[in-house]
């Protein structure tokens, strides 16, 4: 044909006569093919389309992840020009993949398709009712949809469905804490500082011997087992100074008389210190020591991982004025101003980026008032065992029913 050029084509490259391109450009062939890994050196792209980068083999240790980050970053990416477009295409592989990363820089714009729409709100066992929130209804209805999650979770591999299919991390272990599940739980109309009667209250902090240590103040509803965030707090004195004027305040704002503290290394000084003893002592005040280890830190039920499915928990309440039932959120959190708002927002930014792969990877972030709000459920557990211990009734009756109140009024010897 007239557009093909006299250089020869082949299965990697070729060249069109009709193109425009002089200069360094025009030494490249019109469009040129190159495997994952490798070279491009000398080259020149107005457009560079990358698809399928990775696979699963190319994810199975950190070693290999970091030959692909250090091809794509300093091999690939480096042939982009000011007027070079750049598109990736691909599907999740591993937890700490490229896609993970791109999608974290903000530099990169992204578009990701869901098989099931996260934003859903329809009920999980009506299948029928699952076709505009499926990404493609007629090939992949939701009714295969949840039994490919169940058949990968009975391998043991929830992690893996997650990626193929939701393209994001799995809700255990990956990326726990989803942003749209959080703002479901927010509250337009309560403030920071303002919760309803009749809860149970418990803070957490995380010390930091300089700079800013964060304070996280949970109240307990017994009667729902509803979790409230009533306020969080960024320290500006940090260390010891800064515990002790923290745990005054609460007690004189909120009358709080239940702390989880870390204690690890130097901060053990914090729930020794004479000054807060006293205090505490003075004021009926409780101080828990928490020592966070790489065996609570990562338990699969109890970790810190684990909380995220806390702010997808629908729970079912009584309606006291219609005798019928309500659903509702397990966390309330306060958005009703602006300064709430802005706590709120600081808080959901540290727990949808946070993950155990990116923590191990070095590169977790600031994590202080996620931290902060994990200490305290080694109480709340407690609290919620305790409740439901409480609740339980036994009818017992015995299989002999012929005993008789003994008659005897001393002793036989």
């Amino acid at each position: 044909p007239d557009w093909r050029s006299s250089k020869p084509w082949s299965s990697v490259k070729f060249t069109v006569a009709t193109r425009t391109v002089t200069g360094i450009g025009g030494k490249s062939p019109t469009m040129h093919a190159v495997g994952a890994g490798g070279t491009l050196n000398s080259r020149d792209f107005d457009i560079l389309i990358v698809d399928d980068f990775e696979d699963l083999k190319g994810n199975y240790s950190p070693d290999q992840q970091e030959k692909n980050r250090i091809w794509f970053g300093q091999t690939l990416t480096a042939r982009k020009m000011s007027r070079t477009a750049i598109f990736s295409i691909g599907s999740r592989q591993a937890e700490d993949d490229m896609g993970e990363r791109l999608l974290e820089n903000p530099e990169w714009n992204s578009i990701v398709d869901y098989a099931h729409s996260p934003t859903c709100e329809l009920d999980p066992y009506d299948e029928d009712a699952h076709v505009s929130c499926m990404l493609f209804p007629e090939l992949f209805p939701y009714s295969l949809f949840m039994s490919r999650r169940r058949e990968l979770e009975t391998l043991g591999l929830l992690t893996r469905f997650h990626l193929i299919y939701q393209n994001t991390s799995s809700k255990k272990g990956g990326l726990p804490y989803s942003e749209s599940e959080m703002r479901r739980c927010l509250n337009y109309g309560r403030r920071i500082g303002e919760y309803p009667p009749n809860l149970m209250l418990i803070a957490g902090l995380d010390p930091a011997p300089t700079n800013t240590q964060a304070a996280f103040l949970w109240g307990y509803d017994p009667d729902t087992t509803r979790l409230y965030v009533i306020d969080i707090a960024t320290l500006e004195e940090a260390g010891i100074q800064g515990a002790r004027a923290q745990v005054r305040e609460w007690f004189e704002r909120y009358q709080l008389r239940r702390w989880v503290i870390e204690e690890v290394g130097w901060q053990k000084a914090i729930i020794r210190d004479e000054m807060l003893r006293a205090y505490c002592a003075t004021n009926g005040i409780i101080i828990e020591p928490h020592e966070t280890q790489g065996y609570n830190k990562w338990d699969p039920r109890y970790g810190v991982a684990a909380r995220g499915e806390l702010y997808e928990t629908v729970l079912t309440v009584e309606d006291p004025n219609t005798g019928g039932t309500n659903s509702i959120r397990k966390v309330d959190m306060p958005y009703g101003d602006i300064e709430t708002q802005v706590i709120i927002d600081g808080f959901i930014n540290q727990a949808k980026r946070w993950s155990p792969a990116s923590v191990r990877a070095g590169r977790g972030g600031k994590s202080d008032m996620l931290m902060a709000a994990w200490f305290p459920f080694k109480v709340l557990d407690q609290w919620a065992r305790e409740l439901e211990a409480d609740e339980v009734e036994l009818d017992y009756e015995p299989f002999f029913s012929g005993y008789t109140i003994s008659e005897i009024t001393e002793v036989p010897w």
